[in-house]
């Protein structure tokens, strides 16, 4: 894919859509047929945004142009739509998303352009509600839900799944673009700096440093889980599987010794499909 390019950006939002009625049809089985396909298309639009960041080839003006070209998209101010601009739109005007929220996102991903480090655990978590509390506020709507009863809820489920992708990545946002997102704050806290994602961890340093980057996700899994108002337990579903399949690879990782270096944590199918499972039964009893 050429990222500035409008046209490739419809051709891949197309083949990202393709794979995502099968990668989606697991955790958001339980929705109806129009809010999944609306998820999918708005799916598509996250990966696209990602993409003119973090695909090579463009120059950083270029990317800038992309991304101001979804901005006056979501706007409602952009001519000459294509065809998946068009579908993003009858997305949001269906399930009146804000453009606000939609900025959010783009914003996030702007800050990948210039930010590749962060001093501070609140510099980090803007990025986490830029780049996955957005998302949380999206799917909510998307899911039929009462936005001023489940903003907190999605809000800190941003919070812990970006804390977890960030803690599974650590190693491969190095070696891929020498980002870090954890803190320099936290690495100062350990006696740690930058060279350990080079050379590797050595003694028990890292090990503890990425124990309290688990106990600080921990906490927002947890404030996420208080925040859910019980009538609308039936409607995250979806949300509550990812959490619990998020949360069981933060568990995995923990066990195995936060192995970064060595490799990538996943779940087998087996395990995702007995997280719905016990995800569905749940929002029927609590219901």
């Amino acid at each position: 894919m050429n990222p500035h390019d409008l046209q490739a950006q419809s051709l891949r939002a197309e083949e990202i859509t393709k794979k995502s009625r099968s990668n989606f049809a697991l955790a958001f089985a339980t929705l109806p047929k129009a809010r999944r396909e609306a998820m999918v298309t708005y799916y598509a639009f996250c990966r696209i945004v990602d993409d003119i960041v973090d695909e090579p080839g463009p120059t950083r003006d270029e990317r800038l142009r992309l991304l101001d070209r979804w901005r006056e998209t979501v706007d409602g101010r952009a001519a000459d739509l294509t065809p998946f601009e068009a579908d993003v739109r009858k997305v949001q005007e269906t399930y009146a998303i804000p453009a606000s929220e939609l900025h959010l996102l783009i914003d996030g991903m702007e800050k990948d352009l210039d930010t590749k480090r962060y001093e501070t655990f609140k510099q980090t978590l803007d990025y986490c509600y830029h780049v996955a509390s957005s998302v949380g506020f999206v799917c909510m709507r998307l899911f039929g839900c009462e936005t001023t009863k489940t903003h907190a809820y999605a809000e800190n489920l941003g919070y812990c799944l970006q804390l977890t992708n960030i803690i599974r990545d650590v190693v491969e946002d190095w070696r891929k673009d020498q980002r870090i997102y954890i803190p320099k704050e936290d690495l100062d806290r350990f006696d740690l700096d930058e060279s350990v994602f080079e050379r590797g961890p050595e003694g028990s340093r890292f090990l503890e440093m990425l124990t309290f980057q688990y106990e600080r996700a921990v906490a927002y899994y947890q404030k996420a889980e208080e925040a859910i108002p019980r009538s609308e337990r039936r409607r995250v579903i979806a949300t509550e599987t990812m959490r619990d399949t998020y949360r069981a690879i933060l568990e995995k990782m923990r066990a195995d010794g936060f192995r970064v270096f060595e490799k990538r944590y996943r779940l087998g199918g087996l395990t995702k499909v007995g997280i719905l499972t016990r995800r569905i039964l749940a929002g029927l009893v609590k219901s």
